[in-house]
């Protein structure tokens, strides 16, 4: 396995538009550390046929190895049961032979999540699938359920809560986002930055969305995304949680460059670190259109009568979030929204046969900036593992030992009206405190040290995006600030 490689895509927006790589995300700024496998059955489900969905825990194995892989990850196993089981995560290992792969340790077995509101009785268009897992800052699963095969009009409530207890989940649901059909929401979750919130759609704190659907054949053509609000309680059933649609490609309308029918879009996660700030989709998409049998289409990779598109291609779509902001605001239409580059990942991925073995689920380490993406295989899943360059994994020391450290937050406050805000440092009030106010290109601001608590008046300053860091307790963190005059 070698590294990613740069493919073209043609885009109906401005293709030649310089890159601002001082902001955004690029390839080369994201390294490929390795893979895991998965563990055996556990509980109630087991991991063959599943990885529908992913997310990370930055609370969980507190006692387990420290390898520079905190936490841990819930997913979704087979597609059968839908249940859902917590695992630890191995330092992953950089090979091209599955069997050396380390393996994934069961936290908690293979359980229902939903305590059975997943199946409730919702007529025709009752769920099937569980979609989207994202852990709240709050400690709770945030998830979304669909069903596969939808050749029905009707609509559903897809939309639930439960603590991370997982023998004893506490589900409350089920929910729907806004007024929009849920076969364009429920599938993919991921969070949504507090600074991009506050600025472009307030109280919302997940992206939520649904491009592959059998059956019914009106998806959106491209990934689609909604900023929902998650409840701070359990509503009652049939609960509408507040949403803005931010990206959506009308079905047949062609919105969506060289769309194929057969083009899933699985999974997402919003990437932060210093200034830089990215949305990325993962992909499966056809190289050619056809309905039929496998024969008829000549898919070497089989598969009963539908769509087909042999060969497939596996890739990573780059957004820019400030592309969302300018939708939210009704500066630009959501089919407007495209991926400032699209990367292939076919030599990262094991059995690349061009079939549909791709990557169904992320999960994001923002603390650490880790990104785990689950390969799905019926018989041999696998958890890939990547990192955001020149950032170092909080749980270890230069020296490779165990850091100490300290749960640390950092809150920033506008004060509305007035060019002045205060940052709050939590966790580690004492010393040892460096803080910094930067503007998107990198330049200084304002630098205090061993404050826990401070304000600022920027009269002085322009208009714009800022980046607050603070670096405390053996870790580095940042918020964004958006000052408006």
């Amino acid at each position: 396995m070698k590294g990613f490689s740069v493919i073209v895509y043609i885009l109906s927006m401005s293709i030649c538009a310089q890159i601002d790589t001082g902001r955004l995300f690029m390839p080369s700024d994201i390294v490929y550390k390795g893979a895991f496998k998965l563990p055996g059955k556990s509980g109630t489900s087991q991991w063959r046929y599943g990885g529908g969905a992913l997310t990370f825990n930055p609370h969980g194995d507190p006692g387990g190895k420290v390898d520079g892989y905190p936490g841990s990850l819930f997913g979704v196993g087979h597609i059968y049961q839908n249940h859902v089981s917590e695992i630890s995560i191995p330092a992953p290992l950089v090979s091209t032979n599955y069997d050396d792969l380390p393996v994934a340790t069961t936290l908690q077995p293979f359980a229902d999540i939903t305590q059975g509101l997943m199946n409730m009785d919702q007529g025709p268009a009752s769920a099937d699938r569980l979609g989207g897992l994202q852990y709240m800052p709050d400690g709770s699963i945030f998830w979304a359920a669909y069903k596969y095969y939808y050749v029905m009009p009707e609509d559903m409530n897809g939309f639930g809560i439960s603590t991370s207890t997982l023998s004893s989940p506490n589900a409350g649901g089920l929910w729907h986002a806004g007024s929009y059909h849920s076969i364009f929401t429920t599938d993919y979750l991921f969070l949504i930055p507090q600074w991009w919130a506050d600025q472009y759609a307030p109280g919302t704190n997940v992206i939520g969305g649904r491009a592959r659907s059998s059956g019914r054949g009106h998806q959106s053509e491209g990934p689609p995304f909604y900023a929902i609000e998650v409840p701070a309680g359990s509503p009652a059933n049939g609960t509408i949680l507040p949403a803005v649609r931010l990206a959506f490609y009308s079905p047949g309308s062609d919105e969506w460059p060289d769309y194929k029918m057969v083009n899933q879009y699985f999974a997402g996660a919003w990437l932060e670190a210093g200034n830089k700030s990215s949305i990325i989709v993962t992909a499966t998409e056809g190289g050619s259109d056809c309905y039929g049998s496998a024969v008829d289409c000549n898919d070497l990779c089989g598969g009963n009568k539908g769509s087909h598109g042999y060969p497939y291609t596996h890739r990573l779509l780059f957004y820019d979030p400030m592309a969302l902001g300018k939708v939210a605001q009704g500066h630009m239409q959501p089919n407007e929204v495209m991926p400032y580059h699209v990367e292939d990942l076919d030599n990262r991925l094991f059995w690349n046969n061009n079939c549909r073995n791709g990557i169904e689920a992320l999960a994001y380490d923002r603390d650490n900036g880790i990104i785990y993406a689950f390969q799905y295989r019926s018989d041999k899943p696998v958890i890939h593992v990547w990192s955001i360059a020149h950032l170092i994994p909080a749980a270890v020391d230069e020296h490779g030992q165990k850091a100490n450290l300290v749960a640390v937050t950092i809150t920033v406050n506008p004060n509305p009206g007035r060019s002045s805000f205060a940052v709050r440092i939590r966790g580690n009030e004492n010393t040892g405190i460096r803080a910094g106010v930067y503007d998107i290109n990198g330049r200084l601001y304002y630098r205090i040290s061993n404050r826990a608590y401070f304000t600022c008046n920027a009269d002085a300053w322009p208009s714009g995006m800022y980046i607050v860091r603070v670096e405390t307790a053996g870790r580095v963190l940042s918020r964004r600030l958006v000052i408006q005059k």
